[in-house]
């Protein structure tokens, strides 16, 4: 498979150096002097690889990468930065930029074909899962709808939240419990490494919530925050319930805040499956509204700069080094996002699954 390339390089002789290197029946090859040319090119179709020579006048390699990673159109691009001579801690710069590797001059021709034929291969292996679906164990999303955690998760609930409330709920299937709420809890269980996501939603209706301010507050009435406070920490509960069934079989969910939201704005069509019920207690009008989305969760690469919090990290972040920022399945925090851009930079780009 051809691949486009750009060679970014103020000196002439190291650019020829370069495109004789590099077979012109196989691959379509570019070239520019400066930074402005590069983006020129850049802005004017694909490029698959862009060799950036690090020491040139006015904008620099380093701020050159740092340009072609804010750019739509550069910013899946391979870019290899070289350096002819060596600066202290230009490794370093140049992977905090947003390369993906790094060239010390004179290299081989054969060092640098190795490194455009192993894009090849990853272009091509990429266009058949991508087209035919060469491979699907690789793409297939988990069906959760027959483990444990899901096919008992209204017992499971019901009695870790019996245990929370001093009173016994037991689970019956009923269709939408969330209509007639007057207040909505949710959040959201991600299961990263197979696109997964659970969101749980538990809803209360008039008489319930006068019930509850008198068996928890011991009050003929509370105010609405009281109430919301006590829903969002019953959906914590009710989490904890799932994510302790899922973990017994070998899946470790993430969990994100909880927040309030309608039963429409909650209900999504595309699920994979639903769970619907109401956790009675016998003799009371007590009963909690209970309903469980299965969805499938998209892919997205971004620029750090372009993270929020409640994202979930869909692979392992390291830094230039190799060594591990932030772990797969982790949902990401105001702190979080401080610290990957302080050790990758804004335009560093990172792979997640979007916040529900």
């Amino acid at each position: 498979m051809a691949v486009r390339l750009l060679i970014v390089d103020p000196s002439r002789s190291d650019r020829d150096t370069t495109l004789r290197m590099i077979p012109p029946q196989v691959h379509e090859v570019r070239v520019a002097q400066d930074a402005a040319s590069a983006l020129t090119i850049l802005d004017e179709g694909d490029v698959d690889v862009v060799l950036v020579e690090a020491s040139m006048t006015g904008i620099s390699g380093c701020e050159l990468v740092k340009r072609i990673r804010a750019r739509e159109a550069g910013s899946l691009a391979y870019v290899v930065v070289t350096a002819s001579r060596t600066i202290p801690g230009d490794l370093k710069a140049a992977f905090l930029a947003g390369a993906d590797d790094f060239l010390r001059k004179p290299f081989a021709g054969d060092e640098l074909l190795a490194r455009i034929e192993g894009l090849a291969r990853v272009r091509r292996w990429a266009s058949r899962l991508l087209t035919t679906k060469a491979f699907p164990e690789l793409i297939q999303v988990a069906d959760l709808s027959t483990i444990s955690a899901w096919t008992s998760v209204d017992a499971s609930m019901c009695s870790d939240l019996s245990d929370m409330l001093g009173f016994q709920l037991a689970p019956v299937a009923t269709a939408s419990p969330l209509d007639g709420c007057i207040n909505v809890a949710t959040l959201p269980l991600s299961l990263a490494s197979e696109r997964t996501e659970v969101c749980l939603a538990v809803g209360i209706d008039v008489a319930t919530a006068a019930e509850l301010a008198k068996t928890i507050f011991g009050r003929d009435s509370v105010d609405d925050d009281a109430i919301k406070d006590m829903l969002r920490e019953i959906a914590n509960v009710a989490a904890g319930a799932f994510k302790r069934v899922a973990a017994s079989e070998g899946r470790t969910f993430t969990t994100g805040l909880p927040s309030e939201v309608t039963p429409e704005a909650f209900r999504k069509a595309n699920v994979r499956a639903r769970r619907q019920w109401v956790g009675a207690v016998e003799g009371s009008p007590i009963s909690l509204r209970f309903e469980l989305e299965l969805r499938v969760r998209e892919l997205s690469r971004v620029r750090v700069s372009a993270l929020r919090e409640g994202m979930v990290v869909a692979a392992d972040i390291k830094n230039p080094s190799g060594a591990l920022l932030v772990a797969i399945g982790t949902r990401l925090t105001e702190t979080s996002l401080t610290g990957l851009t302080r050790a990758l930079g804004a335009q560093a780009i990172v792979d997640v699954l979007e916040a529900a």
